[in-house]
């Protein structure tokens, strides 16, 4: 036990100065360990927010879709409409 103290207290000073290890260190590690798994977690959810708007981006619309954005965003009006959407259907 007496061989344990003094190799704590060797730790614990070194030329004069005392180490708070048991202190302070631990708080510093505690925050940096939790700044870790944040920086963590936003890089994992911004990868996640990404990949969803891709696929999102990424699908496959028909023609008729495209057609009928045209023409509920009002850049062709009905007649041109219903004449393109007969040649689609054909």
């Amino acid at each position: 036990m007496r061989q344990y103290q003094e190799k704590k207290e060797k730790l614990i000073f070194r030329k004069g100065i005392k180490i708070w290890w048991w202190t302070k260190n631990w708080v510093w590690s505690g925050l940096w360990g939790i700044i870790w798994v944040m920086g963590w977690a936003i890089i994992i959810i911004i990868l996640i927010f990404f990949i969803k708007w891709f696929a999102k981006q990424s699908k496959d619309e028909t023609a008729l879709d495209i057609l009928k954005k045209r023409y509920a965003r009002g850049e062709i009006d009905r007649e041109e409409f219903e004449r393109i959407k007969k040649d689609i259907m054909d």
